[in-house]
């Protein structure tokens, strides 16, 4: 099975752009080289989609993600609201989920709420009418 990626910005107006996967992953990594102007200062909604790739074309979406990216005045990921964002991942976590001496009855409490706050700053849901476009998008 050959994965690939695919990922979308929908800007105001629910325009939609392709993000070169090369390109994200730079946003990623902070390169320098690498700003969108049209992004600059805003919250940007960004649709990732692992696909499954047969004949070298899109076959099926295994995995999707919608998440807000913060971007700075430059074009590129705010990096405190980036590090933020990945902080409130790894604390959302369940760490004693399969841990024997976490006591029965104990909710910890901290975990749903970085989960709410995770779900309320930094992820979005489509509309069916979002996601029918954005999958056109991807399928063409």
């Amino acid at each position: 099975m050959n994965l690939s990626n695919r990922v979308f910005a929908v800007l105001e107006g629910e325009e939609i752009v392709r993000i070169g996967s090369n390109q994200f992953m730079k946003l990623h990594r902070f390169d320098e080289g690498v700003s969108y102007e049209k992004f600059r200062n805003k919250k940007i909604k960004i649709a990732l989609y692992l696909i499954e790739l047969r004949n070298r074309k899109p076959f099926c979406v295994v995995q999707e993600w919608y998440n807000y990216y913060e971007f700075d005045e430059e074009g590129r990921f705010d990096q405190d609201k980036y590090y933020d964002q990945i902080n409130l991942k790894l604390s959302s976590v369940n760490l004693w989920e399969d841990d024997e001496k976490m006591p029965e009855k104990v909710i910890d409490g901290k975990i749903e709420f970085y989960k709410r706050r995770l779900e309320n700053d930094y992820e979005w849901y489509p509309t069916k009418e979002m996601k029918n476009r954005l999958l056109e998008k991807l399928f063409r």
